[in-house]
């Protein structure tokens, strides 16, 4: 999409909710001193996060099944006021009081809860921007969501124990509040699904999305939790120097991107990630305890990145009418979390055998090393379809098809598909009703009984619809 050499403000105070969520996830889980008396790299904490991962990724997934292509999450207004709070009662509890008292089944079913939650409160924000037809880019949040977890991560990490856990658990509320506000003060207006036939065509490309980034997620959090965190400058201390500089390249992409000539660009660097996390584990396999630390860190940036990437990525499906909200966030979330809970319990399990090899270790990660070399093929195969999906214009022969199938799909008239297709090109209804021999009159009825059809209110709208922007 280009822009123009003096670019627009950004609409910061759009992202600040999503943004709160997900700085909640990072500071209550990568935040030392975050549960009372409990270290962070404790077995119980490390446990209770992998369960909590699992549980909001499969969440997410089971939501969007269970949604489908006709229902919404938000229509249940009622959990938009109870979840927020439920987080931030459940996650001070477990702050607070269950680690402290060695209550590891306690705390992993607290866990489990909190996933579902945040995997709700994730969907209930991504059905939002998806009724205002919001185009999520890299320049928006990806700028207000690193520069949002650089100070919330700053902030808590200064901050004494107990203060920690009432400065973040919070962070979920403030996130329900910014929603529930923006609710009352908008008008849902989804965008019309396009017919099944065009949008499974996209599937293809979707799926292998996907699986390289559940794979690139994976393959980086076993870097991150492979190298021993004792040998790291700041010990455990540098998960959240790790997470705030993993912030910091967000928000920085996100500024660039700004300034780009091309928003859909950043989807360019998607082969060059998986790049830079092979370099990461060259570092991490030279055996340098100097280099672990970069390693680490650079582990961290590359997830975070496709974290925030594959929102993006997702949003402009979901927009461009290819996936409903649910499924568009859901697959967003849920392929990074269940990629970075495979990752660290891999981790995890090599940690805990005790006669596991050196030589274990390296062959697993020269292996990853490889996957991740032989993923680059087929990411930069799909590379022009990314761009193309993503590109806010439809090309001729896209048109026609989508207009063929839109008929199908909503059983218009044969005179209704004349109609529709000359809109799409531009016609006004003095050129349609020329061109077809008919009133205006004719023409506006015919449109109105279109618009009736597809759920859509304008020729704008309609417009935008046929030519996928």
């Amino acid at each position: 999409m280009p822009v123009s050499s003096s670019p627009q403000a950004l609409p910061i105070g759009r992202y600040v909710g999503f943004a709160l969520l997900l700085a909640w996830h990072y500071g209550f889980w990568f935040v030392p001193g975050m549960f009372l008396f409990t270290p962070l790299l404790d077995d119980q904490v490390t446990i209770a996060w992998l369960v909590n991962l699992f549980a909001t990724g499969f969440a997410l997934l089971l939501l969007a099944t269970l949604l489908g292509r006709k229902r919404h999450l938000c229509e249940r207004r009622v959990l938009v006021r109870v979840i927020p709070p439920l987080m931030t009662l459940l996650s001070l509890l477990m702050c607070l009081y269950v680690f402290t008292f060695d209550l590891l089944a306690i705390a992993c079913a607290i866990a489990a809860v909190l996933g579902v939650c945040e995997a709700i409160l994730w969907i209930l924000w991504g059905e939002f921007f998806a009724s205002q037809r919001d185009i999520l880019q890299i320049s928006g949040i990806g700028t207000v969501a690193g520069l949002t977890l650089i100070l919330v991560l700053a902030i808590a990490w200064v901050l004494p124990p107990f203060v920690k856990s009432l400065f973040v658990c919070p962070l979920s509320l403030a996130s329900g509040i910014f929603l529930l506000q923006k609710e009352k003060r908008s008008t849902a207006n989804f965008p019309t699904l396009l017919p099944l036939n065009i949008a499974s065509d996209k599937l293809h490309n979707i799926t292998i999305v996907s699986v390289i980034s559940l794979i690139a997620s994976l393959t980086c959090y076993y870097l991150v939790c492979i190298i021993p965190w004792e040998t790291l400058p700041l010990t455990d201390v540098s998960f959240t120097v790790g997470i705030m500089l993993a912030a910091s390249t967000i928000f920085i992409t996100g500024v660039a991107t700004y300034f780009a000539k091309s928003q859909n660009s950043v989807f360019r660097i998607y082969p060059f990630m998986l790049v830079v996390e092979i370099g990461a584990f060259a570092l991490f396999l030279t055996g340098n305890e100097a280099l672990l630390f970069p390693a680490f860190v650079i582990g961290l940036g590359v997830y975070a990145l496709f974290e925030i990437m594959l929102i993006v990525y997702f949003d402009t499906l979901l927009v461009k009418g290819y996936v409903p909200p649910a499924a568009a966030f859901a697959f967003a979330g849920a392929f990074i979390r269940i990629g970075t809970a495979l990752g660290d319990g891999l981790a995890l399990t090599y940690e805990r055998m005790p006669d596991i090899s050196p030589s274990v270790v390296s062959n697993t990660s020269l292996l990853f090393v490889c996957l991740l070399a032989v993923l680059l093929i087929p990411l930069i195969r799909q590379e022009y379809k990314i761009l193309s999906i993503t590109n806010p214009k439809a090309s001729k022969d896209e048109i026609e098809d989508v207009c063929n199938e839109v008929g199908n799909e909503f059983r218009l008239s044969k005179r209704e598909l004349e109609i529709m297709i000359l809109i799409a090109r531009g016609y006004t209804t003095q050129n349609i009703a020329r061109t077809l021999v008919i009133s205006t009159h004719t023409v506006n009825t015919h449109i109105r009984h279109i618009y009736e059809k597809l759920s859509i209110h304008n020729r704008s709208e309609l417009q935008e619809y046929l030519n996928l922007r």
